[in-house]
This record gives C-alpha cells, structure tokens and sequence, in this order.
C-alpha cells in the first residue's frame, strides 16, 4: 500500500500507512506523539527568509554613510575652488573669469552627483543626510548661511 503524507503543525511530515488511515482518531494521537510537546506551541527555530531580507533593506534604508561622505566632499571642493578664485581674484581685475569658474565648479558637483545617483539609491533619509553634511560643512568653512542654504537648496533639487 502506498504511504499516506500528513503535515502536523510544526510542517514535519509523517508517514501514516493506510492501514492506520481509517480512524481519524489513531491518526491525530499518532501526530502528537510524534511532535515534541516544547515545541508544539512555540516559533520556528529558523527565521523566515523575508522577514530577514526586510530587516536587511530597512537597515540598508537608513546606511546614509556614503551620502555624508559624498556631500562633504562636494562641501570641500567648492570650499577649495573659492580660496583659489579669492587668490585669483586678488591678482586679476575681471570677475567674469570669476564667474566662469564658478559655474564650472557647479557644472562639476552636477555630473558627479549624476554618477553618484548611479551608484546609490537616494532616499528621503539619505537626502537629507548628504543636505545636512554639504551645508554644514560649508559653513565650517566660513560661508554665511544664506550661500550655504541657497546652494543646499540647488543641490537637493539636483538630487530628484
């Protein structure tokens, strides 16, 4: 006779032949004393794979390290490109030049921050995170706070 496939609550199957098939009776004494009684009501040893990967992708939601690093470095290189165009300036009479510099400066932090959209999914948090290091690390640099939340501003509309 051909076994007969049953499932207790724990998902252990259970190999009941068709001969003990007739009594459903027989049949569920035979799942419970094959099941442990510890572990009758209690959780899985194991954790579900998508509550596990869920865990992941919050935590990964919330990883804002490479944005602040990011938005830092952006912060740093328009601080170092402005000491340049004050040394330049001082020498030069045109503040076209000057001018000219300045927007290659923005065009650059633009195509890197396209490269860095490639890279890495922005999210609200993260957004937030790369604003709040690019603006306070241009005001440590010593830019008053309506540059610093002008450029901000520009560089969180160029993230979307």
């Amino acid at each position: 006779m051909k076994p007969f496939m049953a499932q207790d609550p724990h998902h252990r199957l259970l190999r009941v032949t068709a001969t003990e098939r007739p009594s459903n009776i027989h049949f569920l004494q035979r799942i419970e004393e094959h099941s442990h009684p510890a572990r009758r009501w209690s959780r899985p040893e194991a954790p579900h794979p998508t509550n596990y990967l869920l865990q992941i992708m919050i935590l990964r939601w919330f990883d804002a390290t490479a944005a602040k690093n990011f938005g830092t470095e952006m912060a740093l290189l328009i601080a170092q490109k402005n000491q340049e165009e004050m040394e330049k300036l001082s020498r030069a009479k045109s503040t076209r030049k000057a001018e000219k510099r300045h927007e290659a400066t923005f065009l650059r932090i633009e195509k890197e921050l396209g490269s860095f959209k490639k890279d890495h999914r922005l999210n609200v948090y993260t957004k937030a995170q790369l604003g709040n290091a690019f603006k306070y690390t241009l005001m440590d640099n010593g830019f008053d706070q309506e540059f610093c939340e002008k450029t901000t501003t520009w560089l969180l509309l160029k993230c979307q």
